[in-house]
């Protein structure tokens, strides 16, 4: 499977959730973060509780971990105290109906190992996602999303040799053409700067940039000094099928009959409707038991294809 990053319009599919958060780096005793980037998280997070720093690319970008109350928090910054992503840990009862039909469609065996939402003055901007598409396949995918749960640039390792593995420590973060090394910038001369993530792993980072020309959209992998690793064309991928949100209202009667009878006390949380050429193939319902959340498919006759506990 080649390596690309492809930049998508819209979404559609989880079944097997880690819900908890992996690439939890821990801060060593002697880290100390730089001023301006301790001031800059505590600016934008004025109630962040127990607050650790851990360097992720020496001398320079730092990730920062804390509580604001209930919630738990990722930030990544500079040592000049420049912001580049702020997330929330989420589960994946809390992601868009929308999104997790995008992973189920194209990922049907995925396990989602990180899940986040990033936030910015306390709105949710965005989320992003890293699964394993298959669990008999070492790779990984960072996806990410807008605020509703579109899909906005997937972003695929490939199949990942044994030496390759990331490390536990391996992370990633959003960036703007602003935050590229300068020979990166310069290597895309010509180019019009779409969407950018960085990479790091043990030290060294990588940069997947999402870029056009002449109507031409291309991938690129660079390391930093702009030595292109991997760069390849894209052409325009389509959306894998039409949707719809689905509600409690809407919720077809055979799909409650199966659920009334099977999940004794099931609360619809939500649910999307999964159409092409305008007729109903499957819907897609979450929906909670006491303090459990299950994902379920039903074909266009509301007859059970497939369901999970999330």
């Amino acid at each position: 499977m080649r390596n690309s990053i492809r930049i998508l319009l819209f979404g559609l599919t989880v079944l097997f959730v880690a819900c908890d958060i992996k690439n939890e780096a821990t801060p060593g005793p002697d880290d100390s973060a730089p001023q301006a980037a301790i001031a800059a998280v505590l600016q934008a997070f004025p109630k962040a509780t127990s607050l650790k720093f851990t360097p992720i690319e020496a001398n320079r970008v730092w990730q920062a971990k804390f509580a604001v109350d209930a919630a738990r928090m990722a930030v990544y910054v500079n040592d000049n105290g420049k912001i580049y992503e702020a997330t929330e840990d989420t589960g994946a009862s809390d992601l868009p109906a929308t999104l997790l039909l995008y992973i189920q469609k194209l990922y049907p065996k995925a396990i989602i190992l990180a899940a986040g939402k990033s936030v910015n003055d306390g709105v949710v901007i965005g989320y992003k996602v890293s699964i394993q598409p298959d669990p008999a396949v070492k790779s990984e995918k960072t996806l990410l999303f807008d605020a509703d749960g579109n899909i906005t640039l997937d972003v695929d390792a490939g199949n990942i040799n044994a030496e390759d593995l990331p490390t536990e420590s391996a992370v990633s973060y959003g960036i703007a053409f602003t935050d590229l090394p300068e020979p990166v910038k310069a290597a895309l001369a010509g180019f019009t700067f779409q969407k950018g993530l960085a990479s790091t792993d043990d030290g060294k980072t990588t940069y997947h940039v999402f870029a056009t020309k002449d109507g031409i959209i291309t991938s690129f992998v660079f390391d930093g000094s702009g030595i292109v690793l991997k760069s390849y064309e894209e052409g325009p991928i389509t959306n894998p099928s039409e949707n719809q949100l689905l509600t409690a209202d809407t919720l077809p009667d055979t799909i409650k009959a199966y659920l009334n009878k099977n999940y004794e006390g099931w609360t619809f949380a939500k649910g999307v409707i999964n159409k092409k050429d305008g007729k109903v193939t499957t819907y897609l319902v979450l929906f909670l038991v006491t303090d459990t959340y299950y994902s379920a498919e039903f074909d266009a006759e509301g007859k059970l294809l497939t369901v999970q506990k999330l």
